[in-house]
């Protein structure tokens, strides 16, 4: 009777302390439920640990996240000369590299491998072609830096310029009379005319460019070289324009049109509304009857055609985006 006794005095009074704890058996029951009763508070306890834990991480992965995104995003803005429409033309291209790849395709590369581009006419420029293929064939070495000084030294122009400074200092060779031996293709040629060009236009020297033509007129008479110069009316980036004459070409540049680009998508676009004309018809058809295995077939292949041109068509944009900012 006094072990039951204990026990309900016990579970009567939870505040009963140890020592007022007679039985064996009342002790092993205080025990027992004093466990039970710490294990409980462990548990939450460790339990709210772990969600506090858990939420500092995320808060902490959300600050970092958003750190690095302000970042990138003011870097692109700053780079985009503070321009909003070209900031979100920088965010789209970077975002399909992720799926097309940052390269260049075999094609474009070819083609920018291929020919030159410049803002002078298409007389001017034929006439620097035949110029200059007519020296580099001439001579054993080829065309070199020191040839297109000595042209320029034909319509006074000084070798102190700090363009023609500029030209020889990208030549090869550890001395000056070095880089002036050094090769030049025609696309540096082509870019130190223009820069001489539009340095002149600054200057409200419009006669300059002129000039230039008569010379090499002259210069090509004597020994004629039948070319036939694609225009080229892709302007790409001229290392060697300085200053304001830069940003001027520059924005001359974004208002330029490349007619190969346009062509070739104006000829998916033919073809994908052409496939999503017989789609359509191959549809109405089936509302009508039971298409045979031929013409699902050729539903199928439909499908697969409009995918694929969808595909280029966008791929053809995002190298389009990466060109203009070239």
């Amino acid at each position: 009777m006094k072990y039951m006794f204990d026990t309900l005095k016990l579970n009567g009074r939870k505040l009963a302390s140890y020592s007022n704890i007679c039985s064996p058996f009342a002790v092993k029951y205080y025990n027992l439920n004093y466990r039970r009763l710490y294990s409980g508070t462990n548990d939450v306890s460790s339990m709210l640990e772990r969600k506090n834990l858990y939420w500092w991480q995320f808060k902490l992965f959300s600050l970092v996240l958003a750190g690095i995104s302000s970042s990138y995003l003011g870097y692109v803005f700053v780079k985009s000369d503070y321009d909003f429409e070209r900031f979100k033309a920088k965010l789209v291209l970077n975002w399909n590299s992720l799926i097309y790849d940052n390269t260049l395709s075999v094609k474009y590369k070819a083609l920018l491998n291929s020919r030159f581009g410049t803002c002078l006419s298409k007389e001017l420029n034929d006439e620097l072609c035949k110029y200059f293929l007519n020296i580099d064939l001439k001579k054993e070495n080829g065309f070199r830096r020191s040839d297109a000084i000595c042209f320029l030294s034909e319509v006074n122009i000084d070798e102190k310029n700090k363009v023609v400074e500029a030209f020889v200092s990208k030549g090869q060779g550890e001395s000056r009379d070095h880089k002036l031996l050094s090769g030049c293709t025609l696309n540096e040629f082509a870019q130190l005319v223009e820069a001489l060009v539009l340095e002149e236009r600054l200057k409200s020297n419009n006669e300059f460019d002129n000039q230039l033509l008569a010379k090499l007129v002259d210069m090509n008479i004597k020994n004629e070289v039948k070319l036939d110069c694609p225009a080229s009316n892709y302007r790409m980036s001229n290392p060697l324009i300085s200053g304001v004459a830069r940003k001027m070409s520059d924005e001359v540049a974004k208002y330029i049109k490349d007619h190969e680009h346009e062509q070739l998508y104006v000829e998916l676009k033919a073809d994908l509304e052409r496939n999503v004309q017989l789609k359509k018809k191959l549809e109405s058809l089936s509302r009508s009857r039971r298409l045979t295995a031929a013409e699902h077939k050729r539903l199928n292949s439909i499908n697969e055609e409009i995918a694929a041109i969808n595909r280029e068509m966008a791929r053809l944009r995002h190298q389009h985006r990466k060109l203009f900012f070239m």
